[in-house]
């Protein structure tokens, strides 16, 4: 295998790793945390409902490229949910 080929496999696998790397992101919703990556994303939610005494929690793990919709417009409102 030439030098630039093995370059090259170098490269892409060092693009995919950074790829993999999530950045962690809490909301002041109740403590929702996201950790989000360019080809995934894992959402851990907890949110406070009404006046704080209930809460909502679960948890989302999004595969590229559905990672990028908005976690409270496309998957749940929370008022829909206290309803």
């Amino acid at each position: 295998m030439s030098m630039r080929k093995k370059i090259t496999i170098i490269v892409i696998i060092i693009v995919i790793i950074l790829m993999l790397i999530p950045i962690k992101v809490r909301l002041k919703d109740g403590g929702t945390v996201i950790y989000k990556a360019v080809l995934y994303s894992y959402i851990e939610y907890n949110i406070m409902l009404g006046d704080g005494d209930e809460y909502y929690r679960g948890k989302q793990f999004n595969i590229f490229p559905f990672n990028y919709m908005d976690p409270y417009g496309k998957t749940f409102s929370a008022q829909s949910i206290s309803d």
